[in-house]
């Protein structure tokens, strides 16, 4: 198909009728006319119908319409591609997992509406990870190491872990084995992950209450008294009902990263979202690794920090 007629489209849509839509494409009516017989030849149908005046579209009309609109989107965004190389305009698609979003992601984008106003970041939200070697996506944030070495990674800091439940459940379980635990855990195909590993190494006899395949899915289902979730710490408090359960021994921290293709390294909406996303870091990083806001220095600590001074 011709893009001129798919614009038709829109213009017949957008100003219902036809001699309107000539205006608005510069076109003569007889010219429009002859577009809309050649459009509706190759769909295979008629695509508006004229009532009192006016052009209506019909079902095959309006679909049309509707992939039309999608066509120009793509192509207003291929042709910000050019710009965003040097600047921080168009769309950034980033993709991460849901448990980063509140305690990191969110913000991130938050700061890159102020640093970045032109930027428009299109987040994928999914617990598989999208193939950013393959730009699949323009970049991501996740943890752990990535599989693929042809990927830039920034390390934004770790990710710390606990065993979280409602109060009550704490008090009954927390003087238990840990292999006795009601335990809420990921499915099993997330083995590598750094509580399947703890459990694995610590409590390999533990019975497991339930399975998810998502960490928020996993922590609305402690809050909601199911059992004992191994939560990053930055999900387990957002709601203030759960408290920490003491473990044996701690959970390793888990890398933050921020991953994207070589070739991106000069990209402009790249650059912004490296800088936004290593300064929200920074200033998250006690909330990330354990939970809360970096603990107040008691007067006596802050009277010898002056004297060093």
């Amino acid at each position: 198909m011709d893009w001129n007629d798919l614009r038709l489209v829109l213009a017949l849509v957008t100003h219902g009728n036809l001699k309107a839509a000539a205006r608005a494409l510069e076109l003569d009516y007889s010219t429009v006319w002859r577009q809309v017989q050649r459009l509706e030849t190759q769909v295979g149908g008629r695509l508006y119908v004229r009532l009192r005046g006016r052009v209506q579209p019909t079902a095959l009309g309006r679909q049309l319409a509707e992939r039309t609109t999608e066509i120009e989107a793509l192509l207003a965004s291929a042709q910000a591609l050019g710009k965003g190389v040097q600047q921080a305009v168009g769309e950034l698609r980033l993709s991460t997992a849901d448990m980063l979003l509140g305690p990191i992601v969110l913000p991130i984008v938050r700061r890159l509406g102020v640093e970045a106003p032109e930027l428009r970041v299109s987040l994928e939200v999914s617990p598989e990870s999208r193939n950013v070697g393959r730009l699949e996506v323009d970049a991501a944030i996740r943890l752990g190491r990535s599989v693929s070495e042809s990927v830039v990674e920034v390390t934004l800091g770790e990710v710390g872990f606990g065993a979280y439940a409602l109060p009550e459940l704490a008090l009954r379980w927390r003087e238990q084995d840990v292999a006795r635990w009601p335990l809420l855990t990921f499915q099993r195909r997330w083995s590598y992950f750094s509580t399947m590993r703890w459990i694995a190494a610590h409590a390999p006899a533990a019975r497991y209450r339930s399975e998810f395949d998502t960490m928020m899915s996993m922590a609305e289902a402690t809050e909601a008294g199911l059992g004992i979730g191994l939560l990053p710490h930055g999900v387990a408090v957002r709601s203030g009902r759960l408290v920490e359960v003491p473990l044996p021994s701690p959970i390793d921290s888990t890398p933050l990263r921020l991953v994207y293709h070589p070739d991106m390294r000069g990209d402009g909406r790249i650059r912004a979202l490296v800088a936004a996303a290593t300064r929200e870091a920074r200033e998250r990083r006690h909330l990330l690794m354990h939970g809360s806001a970096p603990p107040k220095p008691w007067p006596r600590e802050i009277a010898r920090r002056r004297s060093r001074r």
